[in-house]
């Protein structure tokens, strides 16, 4: 039996012998030693949009490596998930909102990590009285009479319709 507390990580190589009265016998062989070292997890996830793709990968460390998981999954953004394996956030999120959620980071050598994070997810839509100027632009895709007909974009937002302009 061989017994102790390791204090230093590597290999190291024994030669085992056993005797008797008669004869004795070699084998060669080799402890290694690993390092263990309790999880880390750090990061602080950007702000998103709804509709827009969203994708955030945590700093994990830890010997062996850390799998991450989520508090309770109900509190992220509506869809957003977490890959454990890679502590990933990603999806697209549907819906506007301040979420907070702790992330864990485990690998069976304690303490396991915890990171509170919240993550903003904003609506982008530009909204009458909005600080921020929006230009619009009419393309006039038909016309008849005292009728127009055309796509109305707004620059810098995503708002997009269909307008009827009538001469009056």
């Amino acid at each position: 039996m061989i017994t102790g507390v390791p204090t230093q990580v590597g290999t190291y190589p024994f030669t085992l012998t056993a005797t008797n009265t008669i004869s004795h016998a070699d084998l060669a062989a080799a402890i290694t030693i690993l390092a263990t070292v309790a999880p880390t997890v750090q990061g602080t996830p950007p702000a998103g949009q709804v509709n827009a793709p969203y994708r955030y990968q945590f700093q994990v460390t830890g010997t062996p490596y850390a799998t991450t998981t989520v508090s309770d999954p109900a509190d992220l953004p509506p869809g957003l998930t977490l890959d454990g394996q890679t502590a990933t956030l990603a999806g697209t999120p549907a819906g506007a909102g301040t979420y907070r959620f702790t992330l864990i980071a485990t690998n069976g050598v304690n303490p396991d990590a915890r990171l509170s994070v919240t993550v903003v997810i904003t609506g982008h839509t530009p909204s009458v009285g909005s600080t921020t100027p929006a230009t619009t632009t009419m393309a006039i895709a038909e016309a008849s009479g005292s009728s127009w007909r055309g796509q109305l974009g707004v620059d810098g937002g995503r708002l997009r319709c269909t307008c009827l302009l009538r001469r009056t």
